[in-house]
């Protein structure tokens, strides 16, 4: 059994693999024909394997390995990378990826190719009780990281063996590293093994000038805006344009509220950029939750209903490739540049004196407090007119609002102490899934509706059936769910919620 592997690299001057392997060979260490090996290391953008503590490596484009320190690696033979877990035959390793990815898309993060030498030393049982890897001249990506790289495995049960082994190499100049051959590849080329993410709550400090304090707020939701753009244009997997829609959203929402904060001509042109990169980029991202509920909303389906819907599932997809192609050409074109170079640039350079605002030097704290204020007395105004005969866009505004309330919240979250910043928003955050729930299924029944009256010449009256019965399912999901939103909305609703509003922007003082 593995108890740990250390690795090596060598000091200024030496030494060279054929050094390393000759002075194994000397210490009766049995090695094999080298060959040469590509390794390459898997994971989501957002790093949800590492994330899980685990490594998922693909050897010479084939051999498929999942392991971490706390479990037994499990492998399998690819016929080539894949990119997500059902490109993997059924089995153990399949499922185990499909609950780690979810929609997530497998990234090639970085490739190590070198002439690996493996050695075995044992004892007179025959029994193995240290095991070495040598590494000639490492590539990372096309770039040397060595010229040589030695991972030495001790094995549990002789630790005396292990000792001989970091002996040896210790004498040969070779100097023990943090990390493993992969780590340091990674470091090299620039990629952190554990996924690119952008924080929400960014450190602020209650007594800056509000101008700063929003600067640096939007200019963190660019930085989010931007991780997710390539991969949003080349349709890598949904998430990305999930996450660049949030931080759009986000960014809409600050800007909504820096009103004598901004410049009114820097404020009202990211406004317009950032509206119209909504607009653009709504009918794809409905389109992907179409994809990605598409087992939910058919799990109670008989197999016969589910089979007659796949000219519907069929016709969303093409719907969605023509959407997906659109926001790519709009996200590549000049208008999308010209926003993000505008947006930059003023982000970016010092702000000028005069063009500030009315409010641009009040304290953060303060100016934040009040909008989060009225952020929260409009969303409870409105909810309180709610009935049930509310018309379904009135019911919409209220879970726009509620997340009006949530981003500034947690955008501005570097102000306030997590714990009580938590409760709040997990306070609204199930009000929030109920509007959500209600909006999901009002809009796609509706869409249904529509698409089924315009196909009605195409398709044969077993799919209208069952797009008949998708709808109902999908009614009963929205009524139920506008039945429990006066529990959800009145639970909100309370004295203690207010209260805890009010620790929450009381506690930016009390960071200070």
């Amino acid at each position: 059994m593995t108890a740990g592997t250390t690795t090596y690299r060598p000091s200024a001057s030496k030494p060279g693999t054929d050094e390393v392997v000759d002075a194994l060979q000397r210490a009766g260490f049995v090695t094999e024909a080298p060959t040469v090996s590509t390794i390459a290391v898997l994971d989501t953008f957002d790093g949800r394997i590492a994330e899980a503590g685990l490594r998922l490596e693909l050897v010479d484009g084939r051999q498929l390995t999942l392991g971490g320190k706390d479990s037994v690696p499990a492998g399998i033979t690819v016929s080539g990378q894949p990119r997500v877990a059902d490109d993997l035959p059924p089995g153990p390793l399949r499922r185990r990826l499909t609950r780690l990815l979810d929609v997530r898309a497998l990234l090639r993060l970085v490739e190590i190719t070198s002439q690996r030498t493996s050695g075995t030393k044992r004892n007179a049982d025959g029994k193995v009780t240290a095991a070495v890897t040598v590494h000639d001249v490492p590539t990372v990506d096309g770039v040397v990281l060595d010229r040589v790289v030695v991972e030495a495995i001790e094995l549990t049960g002789y630790a005396k063996s292990a000792g001989e082994l970091r002996d040896l190499l210790d004498g040969l100049g070779l100097r023990a590293v943090d990390g493993d051959l992969a780590e340091l590849a990674a470091a090299s080329a620039g990629v952190p093994l554990d996924g690119y993410g952008v924080s929400i709550g960014i450190p602020l400090t209650y007594d800056d000038p509000a101008i700063d304090g929003y600067r640096a707020v939007l200019a963190n939701l660019r930085d989010a805006l931007l991780a997710n753009w390539d991969g949003t244009v080349d349709d890598v997997d949904p998430e990305f344009l999930h996450d660049l829609r949030v931080a759009v959203r986000r960014t809409r929402v600050v800007l909504a509220n820096a009103a004598k904060v901004l410049p009114d001509d820097v404020r009202q042109r990211a406004r317009d950029d950032f509206a119209w990169l909504g607009e653009i980029s709504g009918a794809a991202r409905d389109l992907d939750v179409y994809q990605i509920e598409w087992p939910d909303y058919t799990a109670t389906l008989d197999a016969e209903a589910t089979k007659a819907l796949v000219p519907l599932r069929e016709h969303l997809a093409v719907q969605r490739a023509a959407a997906r192609a659109e926001l790519s050409a709009q996200l590549s074109s000049g208008r999308a540049s010209a926003a993000v170079e505008a947006w930059n640039g003023w982000l970016d350079t010092p702000v000028d004196a005069e063009t500030l605002g009315k409010r641009s030097l009040d304290r953060l704290d303060q100016t934040v407090a009040r909008r989060i204020r009225r952020a929260h007395r409009v969303m409870i105004e409105r909810g309180r007119t709610i009935t049930p005969a509310t018309p379904a866009e009135t019911v919409h505004d209220l879970r726009k609002d509620a997340k009006k309330l949530r981003y500034l919240v947690e955008c501005f979250g570097g102000l306030y102490d997590k714990p009580v910043r938590t409760a709040f928003v997990g306070r609204l955050k199930a009000l929030q899934d109920t509007l959500g729930e209600h909006q999901d299924a009002e809009v796609h029944a509706h869409a249904l509706r529509t698409i089924a009256d315009d196909r009605q010449r195409h398709w044969d009256a077993e799919t209208f059936l069952a797009i008949g019965q998708l709808i109902e399912r999908l009614e009963q999901r929205r009524v139920a769910t506008r039945d429990e939103l006066a529990e959800r909305f009145g639970e909100f609703d309370t004295k203690k919620t207010v209260k805890t509003l009010e620790d929450l922007l009381a506690s930016a003082k009390a960071r200070s």
